[in-house]
């Protein structure tokens, strides 16, 4: 009802509409508002506890956002994590005998103390804000203001063991003009803060202008207590309950009635930022964020036993602390970023990978279904720097075999798990699972910031390797929404399909859909003779022949003739990418079939604008695919009617899967690009920021073109992406593909491929120098490099260097 008060609330106001802003920028205007960060003093200092050594832990915001140790006198002993990265947004503080807790925007995160390793984390999501945690009689409690709700944690595993609390339906959280009058006391609006009280625990709600006083299972008890404005903390000391509030504390009653009032003005900011408050047995510490960055220190003072004010602590002088900047920084853990990471880190690079799920392996992870195994060689399928174990605990002889031995090897998804997984296994490499890149920001030509959910750091250089390409990877793709059939039939994608094998197993008929290379793989582990079976599907794709494509070219002992081979293997790709550039796309599967590089199982052909999608086979899978063609059904139409799903068949009849029927859907998956992705691809390839394209169509290739531009970059070797010239052949290609007319995925993707083969590779590695137009087709793998661990950055070099006219 004040000027002062008003002030903090609108203060209040736009400090919250910053956080709904999905955190884009709000580490620069706090930097704005609390001025340049100094070493010598505490940085807008936000929240603390007192360690069971008897130190204060302090955790502070900006760039300088990390735990700080320092002794009750106010001395900087240390910085309790690294000093690479930073917490991103600290909101709250606890701990306990063993351990740190720390909540965050999204997460509720544990720190073993007094080194700073991250133990594991409660994952939210855009649906949480975790105002604060505290540690009462032992218990982790968090708030989360958003959902909104306590919750009381297993500290082990930081999994919630309970939650409670009930939104109170009010139309607009954000304005603490007015309080909202009495809620149920069961109901909260904005809960922020929690601490310990003698009957459990007691909570505020900064929108309500309120404490409730809760037992340890959620049960209100006695009547809330009322602020006079807008409350951020309480603690319970001495018998009274304190409350901070708009630049001053309050100290109050157990049956609600004002005892006394600390203003802590100033001549500058009548009404400083007092975001929390903490207690030991015998004094109060009240930290102010703003605009001194300091902590008051209260004491008891006999006989009153009320609270009095004491000198403010000063200013901390802290020792000069470098936040050293990792080299790289790689979003995605998928094949691409884990080859990435480990190639660059061999080179002797600082390297962080942000993977927003719990594990990594990308698509590798989310798909489980029966006969699940790379379908090309897996001689291509790795790093330089790091020869998988199918290379060298096998002979290297391509006659032991198409599919189980020798250089045709094919892995299976456990054991390229397990590779993924041993790539990250390296003391220059830093994974960060579970945590959701959000943005980066310039902070100089040659650095940047980078903001996760629930850390900051700098990197010199970004890549993104969220994902290469735009119809094979990302999420699993349905064309239905199986949350309208509600007929009983059990409908779900092929990913899912070993989780729920006993559905499959049980079922009177199996629908298998689809004909790319998913439902090739589960039909290889069935039986033809299965009256069961019904394979249905749009049409029959192209694949490539497994059995012919690749070892092209190996064994070739007479040099000319290599030399021959390899100059057929660039004209035909070149010949190949330009058909595909261009969307000559009934051309490129004439050359595909007509070269004996390709087969189908059968007819009718897809009518779709590409054949050639279907992924690779052997001539043994082709023909038990082929067992099963008097099972096929051509369906014209998936649809959802009535609770059933439909599959609408080009002779006019409708299968509609029943209540003892199962259907899985072998549709691949889909990675949604945007669409300006192609446009902006010389612009997401500049300036210390790196985004994958599909230079390839295997992984692990893309990986290593790009490794070669990072690691010249990173040594400052001249390069075409430092250069500029990476960015201008990009662009032109970006422009090309804004002009093409069929904006199909796969058209897209395959122009998109196509491009960046004919138009780009060469610039990256010359053809002449690995003797095919695609780097998978090179036969120095099946040579000399099979099984052998190579020199990333010597590698890289031989392969770049141009050749002398």
């Amino acid at each position: 009802e004040n000027s002062a008060c008003n002030e903090v609330l609108n203060a209040r106001r736009t400090y919250w509409t910053m956080i709904g802003q999905e955190e884009k920028e709000i580490l620069r205007i706090c930097s704005s508002v609390g001025g340049q960060p100094s070493m010598e003093h505490l940085v807008l200092p936000k929240t603390a506890c007192i360690l069971p050594d008897g130190n204060f832990c302090i955790a502070e915001l900006l760039e300088q956002s990390r735990v700080r140790i320092m002794s009750r006198e106010g001395k900087h002993t240390r910085y309790m994590l690294g000093t690479m990265e930073a917490l991103y947004f600290p909101q709250g503080i606890a701990c306990d005998d063993k351990a740190v807790y720390v909540s965050l925007h999204r997460s509720v995160e544990k720190f073993s103390y007094p080194d700073g390793t991250r133990l594991a984390a409660h994952k939210g999501d855009k649906s949480n804000c975790f105002e604060y945690c505290s540690m009462i009689d032992g218990v982790l409690y968090a708030v989360d203001s958003r959902v909104p709700e306590i919750l009381v944690f297993d500290k082990q595993r930081m999994i919630p063991q309970r939650k409670w609390g009930e939104k109170f339906p009010y139309p607009d959280v954000n304005d603490w003009a007015q309080p909202i009058l009495d809620p149920p006391t069961t109901h909260f609006i904005h809960p922020v803060h929690i601490a310990s009280h003698p009957v459990g625990v007691m909570v505020t709600d900064d929108v309500a202008w309120r404490v409730v006083r809760f037992t340890n299972d959620g049960i209100p008890v006695g009547t809330p207590i009322k602020g006079e404005h807008c409350p951020h903390a309480t603690a319970f000391f001495n018998e009274h309950i304190l409350l901070v509030e708009a630049g001053q504390l309050v100290v109050i009653k157990e049956d609600g009635s004002l005892l006394q009032k600390i203003r802590f003005d100033q001549p500058k900011m009548p009404q400083p930022f007092l975001p929390t408050l903490f207690c030991d047995e015998q004094a109060v510490y009240v930290i102010e964020t703003l605009p001194r960055a300091c902590v008051h220190k209260l004491e008891l003072a006999d006989p009153v036993k009320v609270l009095v004010e004491s000198e403010s602590i000063s200013p901390i002088e802290l020792e000069q602390v470098e936040i050293k900047p990792f080299d790289l920084c790689i979003i995605g853990g998928g094949m691409v970023g884990c080859c990435t990471a480990r190639d660059v880190a061999s080179c002797n690079f600082k390297i962080v990978l942000v993977e927003k799920e719990p594990v990594i392996g990308g698509v590798w992870a989310k798909n489980k279904y029966p006969g699940l195994r790379l379908h090309a060689p897996g001689t291509t399928y790795r790093c330089l720097s790091v020869a998988p174990k199918w290379q060298t605990s096998v002979k290297s002889s391509p006659k032991e075999g198409p599919d189980m031995t020798g250089l045709s090897y094919r892995p299976t998804q456990d054991e390229i798990l397990q590779y993924i997984e041993s790539l990250t296994e390296h003391p220059n490499i830093q994974v960060r699972l579970g945590s959701v890149f959000c943005h980066a920001e310039e902070m100089s030509p040659v650095m940047q910031r980078v903001i996760c959910d629930t850390f900051t750091f700098k990197a010199r250089t970004l890549f993104y390797a969220n994902g290469a390409y735009e119809v094979t990877s990302g999420k699993p793709y349905m064309p239905i929404d199986v949350t309208e059939i509600t007929n009983g039939a059990a409908v779900f994608h092929s990913s899912e399909m070993t989780s729920r094998k006993g559905e499959w197993d049980s079922a009177t008929t199996r629908y298998i859909i689809g004909a790319s290379k998913a439902a090739i793989d589960v039909l290889q582990t069935l039986d033809p003779g299965d009256e069961s079976i019904v394979w249905a599907h749009r049409g029959h794709v192209i694949f490539m022949n497994r059995d012919r494509a690749f070892l092209d070219g190996v064994g070739v002992a007479d040099k000319d003739e290599s030399q021959k081979k390899s100059e057929q293997k660039i004209a035909g790709t070149n010949t190949m990418n330009h058909a595909l550039k261009n969307q000559h796309f009934q051309a490129y599967d004439s050359m595909i079939l007509g070269s004996k590089m390709g087969h189908r199982i059968g007819t009718p052909y897809h009518k779709g604008s590409i054949g050639a999608r279907g992924g690779v086979e052997s001539e043994a899978g082709i023909e038990h695919a082929r067992a099963f063609l008097p099972r096929q059904r051509i369906v014209k139409m998936l649809k959802v009617a009535d609770g059933q799903l439909m599959l609408e068949l080009t002779d006019g009849k409708i299968l509609i899967p029943g209540a003892n029927d199962t259907v899985v859907m072998c549709t691949g998956q889909r990675n949604n690009m945007g669409p300006m992705y192609h446009s902006k691809c010389g612009e997401m390839n500049f300036g210390g920021t790196f985004r994958v394209l599909p230079f390839s169509g295997t992984a692990p290739m893309i990986s290593i073109y790009f490794t070669s531009l990072i690691v010249a970059h990173l040594d400052q070797r001249p390069n075409p992406y430092s250069s500029g010239l990476l960015y201008e052949e990009l662009t032109k290609l970006g422009e090309h593909m804004d002009k093409l007319q069929n904006r199909q995925p796969w058209a897209m993707f395959m122009s998109f491929l196509g491009g960046l083969q004919l138009d780009i590779c060469n610039h990256i590695f010359p053809w002449v120098n690995i003797g095919a137009g695609d780097l998978s087709f090179a036969t120095i793998w099946w040579t000399d490099w099979f099984g052998k661990d190579l020199d990333v950055r010597q590698t890289t070099i031989k392969l770049s260097t141009k050749p002398k006219e």
